[in-house]
């Protein structure tokens, strides 16, 4: 697995073209909804602060803005990225007060001084992150108890698998673990996984 620098680096590269690469495939803005669905699904507080980790262009900050206000929701947004490339293509979109963008690690999201978070949601991240289990651990650590974490990701030759991921979400102190694979071509490649923080843990953001 490339290193981190090496990863942020590639993204910085392909942040003018990503939106259009990205684009070809069909279902990619469908299933960043699905996925943010999922989040919002299990949230019950009307003002949550919700993070969007490994954000990218903000395609997914989009995503998850549509799937609460369609709730109901006022939420803070915060999208968190590595790349500053990809930050800078998401800075320059048209958001509502409510919404910002923070250059940060997700293996370091406790450093990033966010407040405790209703529900986070990681879209093609885990896969590109260097540390699996510190990248877990430190999303449990930013969400408050019993709050909900989604990942959406692929079944790609070398990474975890999606019963490894569950087992790992397991053994970092998430519950209600669930996943289930999109439609259409993607189907039993792309994932979405579904988990709660577990209720008897505190918060460390």
């Amino acid at each position: 697995m490339p290193g981190k620098h090496a990863v942020a680096a590639g993204f910085d590269a392909a942040a003018d073209s990503y939106d259009r690469m990205v684009g070809l495939n069909p279902g990619y803005r469908h299933h960043l909804r699905l996925a943010a669905d999922a989040l919002v699904a299990g949230i019950d507080e009307p003002e949550p602060t919700l993070i969007d980790l490994g954000c990218g262009t903000g395609l997914s900050t989009r995503a998850l803005l549509d799937a609460a206000i369609a709730r109901g929701l006022t939420p803070r947004i915060v999208g968190v990225d590595a790349s500053p490339g990809m930050l800078a293509r998401a800075r320059a979109g048209d958001w509502p007060g409510g919404v910002e963008f923070v250059d940060g690690r997700a293996e370091q999201l406790g450093e990033l001084g966010l407040p405790a978070a209703d529900g986070v949601l990681a879209c093609y991240l885990l896969r590109n992150v260097t540390d699996l289990p510190a990248t877990l651990a430190a999303i449990r650590a930013a969400l408050r108890p019993g709050s909900p974490f989604v990942a959406e990701d692929s079944s790609v030759t070398g990474f975890a698998s999606v019963p490894d991921l569950c087992r790992a979400m397991a053994a970092t102190g998430f519950v209600e673990i669930a996943a289930r694979t999109v439609p259409g071509w993607q189907h039993r490649i792309l994932h979405v996984i579904r988990a709660r923080s577990a209720p008897g843990l505190d918060s460390e953001a």
